[in-house]
This record gives structure tokens, C-alpha cells and sequence, in this order.
């Protein structure tokens, strides 16, 4: 696939990375991972070199199988080389760890060399276009209400009959007594119209699903409070119905009971516990409301209900709580608070986990 880089290379200019004044110089210094962050050379496999024409160049994607990946999400390297005035260089290449990259230098003569990673495995084009959208109308403080919509859109899947998922029919079930407060129908703060509002914005150039909109939201609500960059597949259908009721975990639940209801959804403890860290964004008492750290863990380690300070109802959820009092949601609980960037880690694969899961994908073009 060719895409014209004039209309995004604006845009993206954040995401490109200037790394060296010639091909040799830019070949020594290609490290990346699947994770879009430092590592070997070797990493890559490389598939095809050539030279481009043109003084912007041409984003050549390729697209990779979704199993060459450790994040387990299918994503496009593009590697774009912007020559001042003259000839770039284009690496095609695959990411499969284990396989090494042959030596190569040319002397193009490039002055400008941009790496663009794209974490979408339909055209990164697509991915920019929602994630501008979606930043143009998120802030801080609506950022645990846009996690609280994507887990309440795809925590209605389980393995029993492999239903609901992340399929957008959250948008019919705002009405709910679950869904209290992701849907405020005269206010244009609401949850559910501000998602709209950034849909729109993509559905001009491009349509897009509710679930992929949702999806991407959660992972830039998380990037916007200082969490990990979450990658996030794209081509998700959303459903023409509602899900059933009765499939999202209650907030009143026991650890046991927690477990129990995570399992049926293909999640670990360990997974349950990490995703639970979200709750340190929003106002439940688990440090500052808009940061996205591990304040969580650690102010359930403290136990604060406990003090005589009356502060019981202040502190997160019941089943918040609840997870302190289980020796296995324990000792995940101990490491994050110990560990920011395990945390960070697992509650990304979790994430990636929890969006995917029961999804139904389009077909690749």
C-alpha cells in the first residue's frame, strides 16, 4: 500500500525521529522493537531496500503477520526517508525477534532520515487520523471515565460462549444502572458524546466502529496521564445489538468472586490485578486523580479504610478493597507497588488483552 505522505507528515511529526545525516548512519542507528521503544539491530528482518524519488519521499508500508510481534498485535513498520532534495532510501522490513539484518550501506545522500513506527495493521494513516481526533476533545479529568467505557463495553465478554467483547454495543446500553454515568443526555461533557464528537471527526475522511474508537481512547486516555503507549490493532465490527445484561463484574464483589468472574473472561489474577490499577485515575482517594502510576497499589497496601479517620467510603471500590484481602491478588498488589514499570507492562498487555478479546475483525484489504 502507497500513501502520500503531504497530509500526515504535519501530524506526525512527534512520531518521527531524526537519526542520522546519512544511509550508513542510519542503518547503524535502527533499533527498534515491537513495542516501539530501544532495542537491537537484529530485531529486524530486513525484507527489501530501495530508493525513492522526491524531496517528502513515500510511506511504503509493510504489513506484518500478527504473530511476528511480542505485543501480539499485527502493526506496520514504515520507514520513511525525507531527503532534502534528492533521493531517500525506503527499508521494507518485518519484525520477527531472532532474525538478524544483513549488513547494508548506500550512499544516497540523504541530509534527513525520519523513522515512523505504525501500530495498526490496516494503514497507519488510519490510527493518526483517530488518535488526533480522539485528542482534540480528551483531557485529564475525563480520562477514568473513557477507561471506565472501555471496560464496560468489552468486560461484558466471556469464554462461555465467546460473546460480547469489545463490539461498540456499549452505545446501546447506556441506559443501564451499570452504565450509570457514562451518559449524561443534556450535557456535551458527557462520556458518550465526547467519544462521538471525535468519531465524527474521523467518519468525514474515514468511517470508523464505535469499538475501535472506544478502543484507541482507553489507550490514549492512559498515554495522556503519564501511563505506557498502548498499542492498539485496528478493523474491529462493531454489533448491531446490545450485549445481555448481567456479564460485567459488580462492583461489590469479593476477591474470590472477582476471580471467579475474570477467569470466565479468559483473565488471570495477575491480569485482574493489573487492570485494576486503572482506578488510580478519578477521584476514589488513590493518589493524584490524573496521573496514571502505581499510587494505586501502594494506598491499598496502606490500608487506609482501616484508620479510625473515618475514611472508608472514600477509598476506592468494594472490590478494590477486597482484592487486599486475597493472598494471590496480594502478592501482584506487593510487586506493582514495588515495581512502577512492571505495572506499566502488564497492565498494557492486559489492555491489549481486554480490547481484543471476542472482538469480530474485518478483513484485510
Amino acid at each position: 500500500m502507497l500513501v502520500s505522505t503531504t497530509s500526515y507528515l504535519l501530524p506526525l511529526h512527534k512520531s518521527m525521529q531524526v537519526l542520522g545525516a546519512n544511509a550508513a548512519e542510519f542503518m547503524e542507528s535502527l533499533s527498534l522493537d515491537g513495542d516501539g521503544g530501544v532495542r537491537t539491530l537484529n530485531f529486524f528482518d530486513c525484507r527489501e531496500v530501495k530508493i525513492i524519488d522526491g524531496s517528502l519521499g513515500i510511506v511504503d508500508q509493510w504489513i506484518s503477520r500478527e504473530r511476528h510481534f511480542p505485543v501480539g498485535v499485527g502493526c506496520g513498520i514504515a520507514l520513511l526517508v525525507a531527503g532534502l532534495g534528492g533521493s531517500g532510501l525506503m527499508i521494507r522490513g518485518e519484525g520477527e525477534s531472532g532474525k538478524g539484518v544483513r549488513p547494508f550501506n548506500h550512499p544516497c545522500g540523504v541530509h534527513g532520515c525520519f523513522l515512523l513506527y505504525l501500530t495498526h495493521c490496516f494503514g497507519g494513516s488510519e490510527f493518526f487520523l483517530i488518535q488526533g481526533e480522539v485528542r482534540k476533545v480528551l483531557s485529564k479529568g475525563k480520562a477514568a471515565g473513557v477507561l471506565r467505557l472501555v471496560f464496560h463495553d468489552a468486560g461484558t465478554f466471556t469464554t462461555d460462549d465467546n460473546s460480547g467483547g469489545m463490539n461498540g454495543s456499549i452505545v446501546y446500553e447506556l441506559d443501564r444502572p451499570e452504565n450509570g454515568g457514562l451518559k449524561k443526555s443534556v450535557k456535551a461533557s458527557s462520556l458518550y458524546l465526547i467519544i462521538a464528537k471525535a468519531k465524527s471527526g474521523v467518519d468525514i475522511i474515514q468511517p470508523v466502529s464505535w469499538a475501535d474508537m472506544i478502543a484507541v481512547a482507553g489507550a490514549e486516555a492512559v498515554s495522556l496521564c503519564g501511563g505506557p503507549q498502548i498499542p492498539v490493532r485496528l478493523g474491529r465490527i462493531d454489533s448491531l445489538v446490545p450485549d445481555p445484561e448481567g456479564k460485567l463484574p459488580e462492583e461489590t464483589l469479593d476477591a474470590s468472586a472477582l476471580k471467579q468472574s475474570f477467569r470466565r473472561k479468559g483473565f488471570s489474577t495477575q491480569e485482574l490485578v493489573a487492570l485494576s490499577g486503572a482506578h488510580t485515575l478519578g477521584n476514589k482517594g488513590f493518589g493524584n486523580p490524573a496521573a496514571f502510576d502505581n499510587s494505586y497499589f501502594n494506598i491499598l497496601l496502606e490500608r487506609p479504610w482501616l484508620s479510625s479517620a473515618g475514611m472508608t467510603s472514600m477509598i476506592g471500590l468494594p472490590s478494590d478493597r477486597a482484592l487486599v484481602q486475597d493472598d494471590d491478588c496480594l502478592r501482584w498488589i506487593s510487586k506493582y507497588a514495588n515495581d512502577q514499570n512492571l505495572f506499566f507492562d502488564d497492565f498494557k498487555n492486559a489492555y491489549v488483552k481486554l480490547v481484543n478479546s471476542g472482538a469480530r475483525w474485518r478483513k484485510s484489504l
